[in-house]
């Protein structure tokens, strides 16, 4: 019994609404459903590019640590040359596997310098003797996810460096 008062006090009320305000509501609701969506899209893209920031420094920290232990792929110490450059190239790969075409979009260089750190004259793609300073490099193209952006911007390179001092893994001096 209550139900069926209820039911009928609603119809009642509905059929009050001129067809006017039902028109209204619609078009209020359209009105705030881009400006709300767009927001929400923004929210989603800046959290992907902030992850993307983050794994790129922390990429960026595992091939540093790779490149100052002098290790190889296998692990073992001390590596030269090309070696270790695989080795850093595989530290920042397998530290970035969570981003999209991370294989495609990722670039790694290493530097060195010889006894005074970063003031003597860089060798490029070279991560150093014993001793000295070296810096590895990441960059990423960041793409954006939604289409919004994606008419903004096509890619936004984020780039991440580390810097420190090889260990004595060879003896200093050479």
């Amino acid at each position: 019994m209550a139900v069926s008062w209820l039911a009928r006090r609603l119809r009642a009320y509905r059929n009050r609404r001129p067809a006017q305000q039902r028109g209204q509501t619609v078009v209020e609701f359209a009105l705030v459903l881009l400006p709300m969506l767009i927001t929400f899209l923004t929210v989603i893209e800046f959290s992907f590019l902030l992850f993307s920031w983050v794994l790129i420094e922390h990429s960026a920290r595992e091939g540093l640590r790779t490149a100052i232990t002098g290790a190889d792929i296998a692990g073992t110490s001390p590596a030269t040359g090309a070696n270790r450059i695989t080795a850093i190239n595989t530290a920042v790969n397998s530290a970035t596997a969570g981003l999209p075409r991370a294989g495609t979009d990722i670039t790694v260089s290493v530097s060195s310098w010889a006894n005074n750190p970063f003031a003597s004259t860089e060798t490029a793609n070279d991560p150093g003797n014993a001793c000295w300073a070296v810096q590895v490099q990441v960059v990423y193209n960041y793409r954006p996810i939604s289409p919004f952006f994606t008419a903004i911007t096509l890619n936004l390179p984020l780039t991440a460096h580390e810097r420190g001092l090889n260990e004595q893994f060879t003896g200093c001096g050479t």
